[in-house]
């Protein structure tokens, strides 16, 4: 919906009040289906993966193993895996030091 709205304020003796009305305006929107080509749905699939890429991929983390894409019912669908060249879910000891409050002392962890 396309949304408009006007103020007028009340005016007493060339005083302006802060008492006044607002007035919306609503005007609905219809939604018309917008079609593409199988050629150009593959194109704008492919763009939009490669924003999504880069958006979330730092580079040179991620590798692209396999992109495939089927045009299924009227919608294409483009699905891509990709391998980790950094292995993110192995668990590295943290090491810090721990200082006692109450002594100032400080320990290896």
């Amino acid at each position: 919906m396309l949304h408009k709205q006007t103020k007028r304020y009340l005016t007493i003796r060339e005083v302006v009040l802060p008492l006044g009305i607002t007035t919306d305006y609503y005007r609905r929107l219809t939604t018309e289906p917008f079609l593409r080509t199988a050629e150009q749905a593959k194109k704008q699939a492919k763009e939009q993966l490669l924003q999504q890429e880069e958006r979330l991929f730092l580079p040179g983390n991620f590798e692209k193993q396999t992109e495939t894409g089927k045009l299924e019912n009227g919608v294409y669908r483009l699905t891509a895996t990709y391998l980790c060249r950094e292995n993110i879910a192995v668990e590295v000891p943290i090491e810090g030091v721990i200082v006692d409050e109450n002594t100032d002392e400080k320990k290896n962890d």
